[in-house]
């Protein structure tokens, strides 16, 4: 098993080689992919002021291409007003007793090519040590840090792909067990998570390792759930000194392909989130999330 583990790692990196001496208009692995993500907000009573921070608008960056992509918050479009320190757009929308309920629909078509998960050109002006901070969702405690001295390694990309393989085996992809506050130490001693779990022990791991490392949300193509609703999915990123970022998806045990939007970063879970909001004058919500993607051309 582990002279298999290794010569796939070997295979990897070598792919990874010969992607980086391609242009990255010569890749033959490509999908154009249609996604629309629908984000309903509810609320008992009209609130008096609503904010909201949209991190909904993809990035452009060699081997992603925006086709076409639109935001509309209650059918009025939003369009990108800054870039922040991580290189994600945003804008912010505000209103005084809006229409209920709220309905934020983001929608259009991304072309992505397969470069092994290794993200050239994609500009950022943060240092990438800041991505050894951890934060309340990364945390590591002894177990964690016990799982970080498992992982012997020749290079910090062998590290990866080995943390990435131990890490689905210990937390098994298991919708319900967690939420959104669940921390990385949390869903290791449960030893079931979703991917918001997967990423944020992954990271917790890296950091503790030295290795920048970031959360990632984005969108996941499916040929099996096509035409059906899901929800976005996250993923890690670690700081490879031989290649830069390269993206790692222990729920899937891959390297983000061609079937992968990448939407947004952070430091975890909480700081990447595609949308955040500020609500006075009411405090009970619903929220309603429905994101399809489906492909185009391939």
């Amino acid at each position: 098993m582990a002279s298999t583990n290794s010569f796939l790692m070997l295979l990897h990196t070598l792919t990874v080689l010969i992607l980086l001496f391609q242009s990255p208009t010569t890749s033959s692995l490509a999908m154009l992919l249609s996604i629309k993500h629908r984000t309903i907000y509810d609320y008992e009573a009209v609130p008096y002021r609503v904010g909201l921070r949209l991190m909904i608008f993809p990035r452009n960056f060699p081997h992603q291409k925006v086709h076409k992509w639109s935001v509309t918050v209650n059918g009025n479009e939003i369009d990108q007003q800054f870039e922040n320190a991580y290189g994600e757009y945003e804008a912010i929308w505000l209103a005084y007793q809006p229409e209920m309920p709220i309905e934020i629909v983001a929608e259009g078509s991304v072309k992505v090519e397969d470069n092994s998960g290794v993200l050239q050109n994609l500009r950022i002006k943060t240092p990438n040590g800041i991505f050894l901070r951890q934060t309340e969702l990364t945390n590591p405690n002894d177990d964690i840090r016990a799982l970080a001295r498992e992982v012997p390694a020749e290079g910090t990309l062998d590290m990866a792909h080995k943390l990435s393989k131990l890490i689905s085996e210990r937390v098994l992809y298991l919708a319900g067990k967690t939420n959104t506050a669940t921390t990385a130490a949390e869903a290791l001693q449960d030893g079931a998570g979703v991917c918001q779990d997967h990423a944020h022990l992954m990271i917790s791991v890296a950091r503790e390792l030295n290795v920048p490392a970031r959360y990632v949300v984005g969108y996941l193509y499916d040929p099996e759930q096509e035409d059906e609703y899901g929800d976005s999915h996250a993923w890690a990123e670690l700081y490879i000194d031989t290649l830069g970022w390269v993206a790692f998806d222990p729920s899937n045990q891959v390297c983000p392909t061609d079937c992968y939007v990448r939407l947004t970063s952070g430091l975890d879970a909480k700081d990447a989130a595609p949308m955040r909001g500020l609500v006075v004058g009411t405090k009970a919500e619903a929220m309603d999330v429905k994101v399809t993607v489906d492909c185009i051309t391939q």
